[in-house]
């Protein structure tokens, strides 16, 4: 007798609303999607549907993108519900969620159960071929050679609408509506054309851009777009009124070939063929560029030929590039600054940052692991590299005279820098004994500027250097505390300093010099990285998690999560956020809401191994931390969440290496199967931003209760014993929290 298993497949689902919304960021991040992911390269067409996937249309195919896999959909001459060819022209989701597809060799409608197309004939069973869409009421309307055909809602029918006579013959390879019953067509080759749709009469429009069109557009504002080939750009009125053109002779357009246009927030977009993407404020004329920066990989945009451009329903914009894959570009308030080439000012000497200092409002200094010093100026971005420290390790910089800064070198010792020159000098630590013992111990000396007159040399024990006598005074310990590790500067309150070592948080009396324990951890436990925030209160990073203490309680509490284990950095801003990097991840501690908060690509934050000395809060609000793969900026007007939870749905269920979706039913959905087939369930999120790093639950119950928690969107299930089993999903939120599963 065959024993089967019956598996249900519930996710976790809900849509909430918060006060919340997204601020102005001052950069974009793009996301590529090409080759090494299975896509062409050049990308014709885009579209994002109810469900969240991104469609996309190229020369050599269909694919259907989820965040995280790459789908493709090819003509296959012996399968009649394959698409009809892999030339994509356009495509388009229809009020009833049908999503169309044109191709070189007919139109298909994609069949969601099935996971195949359906491509529907004309009188004479025949493809419908046509190369532009629109939508409109009570249907959606298609552009053809002489003709227009309309798929009707209400009977699921596809016809020929309308014929017109034009010689040479017109494709029309653009479609918008101009009103109720007139559409506004384009052909690549002969021009523009106004096209009564109950006569089949048309006339040319009210103005006259020339044949050679390569694309056109109506704004929300109902301004007229059109692109002649070469020409720039014009903007007309309905009645024919010449608003403006944009050209490279007399505006900042980058470039003359327009390919393609969009709108967001009132500007619009104009890709073009090879100047990037030009951002135009239609009520002021004026431009900003983005465009391909070599070496500044993921901040600039990875290709400068744009041919379609797409904006979602979220609000996001995609690129579809000639010969660079999809480009997803996205407004965020986060950037990595990595190492740049010798001459380059746009970026770091050395891609491992290891100690920071702000001199002023427009100064950042840089201490990189072998290359030297750099300075940072946080308005222009620009770095400046200074050649003289090159192989130096610095692990440490604060202020000395005027004009001057203290640097720590690793295994070197201190040196007295001078920025106007590029000069470094030796600087002695108490006498040549004492400097020999602490330089050459394989562990860097610290520095922080305590009070106007003082410096604190961070070794074995606390040196305090006055300025003005130029003398030392080590700081006076309380008997049998002994100081474990490196010592690293925490910060200054009024007349105290903070320091931690790797067991204990220390305050210093800068009045009496004295030194005693706050903090100790028990145990095994080990302080990598110590901040303070406004409360006064101490936010401790750990190789068990994160650790608040306390002061005025003298209160510990261990802060549970199983998003991360060790916390190698950590900084509290102004805002009541503790900003972390744990397992080459970021994360943010709200602190009064008591969540946890990941930040992922999509946020402009990469994966970096982030070191346990390198962080700021700099004079703006805003956060800088430091690791193996580059400097992280944080602007302080990043949004706490998002207005949105996502909604988990289901996207494959392949039993034995082959997909089942076509054979699911019921509700919840479910399938009976072999107790010893292998199961693969993969799930997607539907949210605003499909590239959100999450955290999954499943569980299976009728199993067991366990738990298991992935940063992977699909489940593996192996042999499963004879029985009914339900499959539940949940996903972490933007704020941290868990999507409230939903059982059936």
């Amino acid at each position: 007798m065959r024993k089967n298993i019956l598996v249900l497949l519930c996710v976790a689902f809900i849509i909430q609303f918060t006060g919340l919304l997204p601020l102005q960021a001052g950069h974009y991040y793009y996301k590529q999607i090409s080759l090494k992911d299975g896509l062409p390269s050049t990308v014709r067409c885009i579209l994002t549907d109810e469900q969240g996937f991104v469609w996309i249309g190229t020369r050599s195919g269909l694919g259907r993108y989820d965040g995280h896999e790459l789908k493709k959909y090819i003509h296959q001459a012996n399968n009649p519900h394959s698409i009809p060819h892999n030339l994509i022209y356009q495509m388009i989701e229809d009020e009833q969620n049908n999503i169309w597809i044109l191709t070189d060799k007919g139109v298909a409608r994609y069949r969601r159960q099935s996971d195949d197309f359906f491509i529907p004939t004309n009188e004479s069973g025949n493809n419908i071929i046509v190369y532009s869409v629109c939508l409109t009421k009570g249907g959606v309307l298609f552009g053809s050679k002489n003709k227009i055909f309309f798929y009707n809602y209400q009977d699921a029918s596809l016809r020929l609408l309308q014929s017109f006579e034009r010689e040479p013959n017109y494709n029309v390879t653009l479609l918008t509506l101009w009103d109720e019953h007139t559409l506004l067509c384009c052909s690549r080759w002969q021009g523009l054309l106004l096209l009564d749709l109950k006569t089949g009469k048309y006339n040319p429009p009210p103005f006259d851009c020339g044949k050679e069109i390569m694309n056109i557009f109506i704004d929300s504002q109902k301004r007229i777009w059109v692109a002649p080939y070469n020409g720039g750009l014009n903007c007309l009125t309905r009645d024919g009124k010449l608003l403006a053109t944009y050209t490279t002779r007399n505006s900042s357009l980058s470039n003359n070939v327009v390919l393609s246009l969009a709108e967001r927030e009132g500007q619009i977009w104009i890709g073009t063929d090879g100047g990037g993407i030009n951002i135009l404020d239609p009520e002021t004329g004026q431009f900003s560029l983005l465009e391909h920066i070599p070496g500044r990989d993921n901040y600039s945009l990875p290709a400068n030929s744009i041919l379609c451009l797409y904006n979602d329903r979220n609000n996001n914009m995609w690129a579809g590039s000639i010969r660079n894959g999809l480009i997803s570009i996205r407004e965020v308030s986060m950037k990595t600054y990595k190492d740049v080439l010798p001459g380059n000012d746009r970026g770091l000497s050395n891609s491992t940052v290891l100690s920071l200092f702000q001199e002023s409002e427009n100064r950042i200094w840089i201490g990189t692991d072998g290359g030297g010093i750099n300075s940072f100026n946080p308005f222009t971005e620009k770095f400046a590299h200074y050649p003289s420290t090159w192989e130096d390790k610095v692990a440490s910089i604060c202020p000395f005279t005027p004009g001057k800064l203290l640097i720590s070198l690793f295994s070197q010792g201190v040196f007295i820098f001078n920025p106007a020159t590029g000069e470094k000098h030796p600087f002695t630590i108490v006498d040549n004994e004492t400097n020999t013992r602490l330089c050459n111990r394989r562990k860097a000396v610290n520095l922080l500027q305590n009070t106007p007159h003082s410096i604190l040399f961070l070794g074995d024990h606390v040196y305090k250097y006055n300025l003005k006598e130029q003398t030392f005074n080590i700081a006076t310990e309380q008997e049998g505390q002994d100081i474990i590790g490196t010592l690293l500067p925490i910060g200054n309150y009024q007349d105290y300093t903070y320091i931690n070592d790797t067991k204990h948080i220390y305050e210093l009396d800068n009045r009496t010099n004295r030194l005693k324990a706050l903090y100790s951890c028990r145990k095994d436990t080990v302080i990598n990285s110590v901040s303070r925030d406004k409360e006064g209160h101490f936010w401790i990073g750990s190789n068990y998690g994160l650790i608040h203490y306390h002061p005025g309680t003298k209160t510990k509490t261990l802060i549970p999560t199983s998003l991360f284990g060790e916390i190698t950095l950590l900084v509290c801003d102004q805002q009541g956020k503790v900003w972390i990097g744990a397992d080459s991840m970021l994360f943010a501690w709200l602190i009064k809401e008591k969540k946890f908060v990941l930040f992922g690509e999509s946020d402009g934050a990469i994966l970096n191994e982030y070191l346990s000395k390198p962080q700021l809060l700099s004079m703006q609000g805003d956060i800088y931390m430091g690791g193996v793969k580059g400097l992280l900026h944080i602007n302080s007007k990043l949004p706490l969440t998002t207005s949105e939870l996502p909604q988990l749905q289901l996207s494959n269920v392949i039993i034995n290496g082959e997909s089942v979706n076509d054979k699911l039913s019921g509700n919840p959905k479910g399938i009976s199967a072999p107790w010893n087939s292998n199961i693969t369930i993969r799930i997607m999120s539907k949210e605003e931003d499909i590239f959100r790093q999450k955290v999954y639950k499943y569980q299976i119950e009728g199993l067991n209760d366990q738990q298991i928690e992935s940063y992977n969107p699909e489940l593996a299930i192996r042999s499963l014993p004879p029985g009914s089993y339900k499959i539940m999903a949940s996903c972490t939120a933007k704020d941290g929290s868990w999507i409230p599963t939903k059982k059936y």
